[in-house]
């Protein structure tokens, strides 16, 4: 038979009554940490702001290479935003070592270099957005081929690190607003004088334990499942502390139990 199978003689068992003398209830409060990592994610929304405003720019390249006939021309394509660059960097062989190199866009020539001799070294800035195409061009020479080894370097306004920027800041605002809206859940039981807090740690090893705070001091060991302490001005009471399971069986958190009574669940 399953062993999930629950017997009735389980809720036979006395359940333990509420311990005279205590009272307990839970408060949510906002930790120093959280604070700091919701302005830390202004800030990263702040920045990935600006990149979209100032986006910094990045390169593409494109190498011609090979030999152009008389009257041939190359005529690579750049779809550009106005203040993005072409660099046209490289040499040429054959003949003079020279080459006609401009610019048009659409049927328009924007810039005409002119006869360029080897090594090329050149510079072109958008006028405004459009689509640009380099024309390194041939038709000087009229039976001399030229061997052209160029490489044209596209710098353009990179958006893509704004929009991811904003992306994750946005997610860190909400998830830390979230979490400061609802607080860090604590336990607090009074017995008398005495105040007790629980609250929902991590230990290096990374398994749950318990953070204790009396009466406004925190105590510097953490607790762990399976810990039991007197407490209580005469230590009249017994606290455990105690793995909170689910329906399957599965570890959902941590019980605080007051003379076997649950006062509260972390987290």
């Amino acid at each position: 038979m399953s062993e999930d199978v629950p017997s009735l003689k389980d809720f036979s068992k006395p359940h333990p009554l509420k311990p005279q003398g205590v009272i307990f209830g839970e408060k949510h409060v906002r930790s120093r940490s959280l604070q700091v990592g919701f302005v830390v994610s202004l800030f990263i929304l702040f920045i990935g702001g600006l990149l979209l405003i100032h986006p910094p720019y990045s390169s593409h390249a494109i190498l011609l290479q090979g030999t152009l006939k008389p009257q041939y021309y190359y005529h690579p394509s750049f779809n550009m935003s106005e203040g993005e660059k072409l660099i046209i960097q490289g040499y040429v062989k054959g003949g003079n070592n020279d080459i006609w190199i401009y610019i048009k866009e659409g049927p328009k020539t924007v810039k005409n270099f002119g006869r360029i001799r080897s090594p090329v070294d050149l510079i072109f800035v958008a006028p405004e957005d459009g689509v640009y195409t380099v024309y390194v061009d041939n038709s000087i020479s009229v039976v001399t081929s030229k061997y052209v080894d160029l490489k044209i370097i596209h710098k353009y306004r990179d958006y893509s690190w704004g929009f991811l920027v904003l992306f994750w800041g946005s997610a860190f605002v909400l998830a830390f607003g979230l979490a400061l809206v609802k607080g860090m859940k604590v336990i607090v039981v009074k017995i008398g004088d005495e105040v007790y807090e629980f609250r929902i740690s991590k230990k290096g090893d990374g398994k749950l334990g318990v953070k204790v705070i009396v009466n406004g001091y925190e105590l510097p060991q953490k607790l762990r499942p399976g810990d039991k302490f007197k407490i209580g001005p005469s230590d009249e009471h017994l606290l455990e502390i105690d793995l909170w399971h689910g329906n399957r069986g599965y570890s959902k958190g941590i019980s605080i139990k007051v003379d076997g009574y649950v006062v509260g669940r972390l987290p």
